[in-house]
């Protein structure tokens, strides 16, 4: 199974915790506490960024990413109703694209 893992994040399929077989990251889930919850019903998940959110909701259905601005700490709340985003937060991606794997963490 390991194996397995590695293969996987290999592939960027997931990541792996530095010199470990602990997935740290299965796109879009986060197994590990982030400060990106999705809520879906009575049912939550942890991103591991705003995309991954939105993917999230994407994927499962309408709900709430609750997270907050990394400059102020501000709240932010953004709900999806019939596949449309509502809330006027505005997201920044400091790395483009393209390069994204080339450290998905920071990312």
């Amino acid at each position: 199974m390991f194996e397995a893992l590695h293969v996987l994040a290999d592939e960027h399929r997931l990541v792996l915790m530095p010199d470990t077989d602990r997935v740290m990251m299965a796109h879009p889930f986060s197994p590990i506490a982030t400060d990106f919850l999705v809520t879906i019903g009575d049912r939550t998940w942890y991103a591991n960024c705003v995309w991954d959110g939105l993917s999230i909701l994407a994927l499962l259905g309408d709900g709430m990413l609750e997270t907050h601005s990394p400059a102020t700490r501000e709240p932010i709340t953004l709900t999806v109703c019939d596949g449309v985003v509502d809330g006027d937060a505005i997201v920044h991606f400091l790395v483009p694209a393209r390069h994204f794997w080339d450290d998905i963490v920071f990312t």
